[in-house]
């Protein structure tokens, strides 16, 4: 099942606050992840990557088990460095 074109873009402007919101303060990731990657030590750099989920027929399902096929999209939020001067990454 796709995101619908409304959905997409509906998307973007969430994914342009969450880099800086998990930049500055990582214990927000609790809430978004099942297993916080940044438990450890904050994020170093953060880019936001788009994909499209597709559902499996039942041959695909029944020969490897997966129900979805992802496939990356592209670039949503372009990469930026998490240190004090929160600078767009190269």
């Amino acid at each position: 099942m796709g995101l619908s074109r409304s959905t997409q873009h509906s998307c973007v402007p969430y994914a342009r606050v969450l880099p800086n919101q998990l930049c500055t303060d990582p214990e927000l990731a609790d809430t978004l992840f099942i297993e916080n990657p940044f438990s450890e030590s904050p994020p170093q750099a953060i880019r936001v990557m788009g994909y499209r989920y597709d559902m499996t027929d039942r041959e695909t399902r029944d020969a490897n088990g997966a129900y979805w096929i992802r496939r990356q999209k592209g670039l949503l939020v372009r990469p930026r460095s998490c240190g004090p001067d929160s600078t767009e990454a190269p």
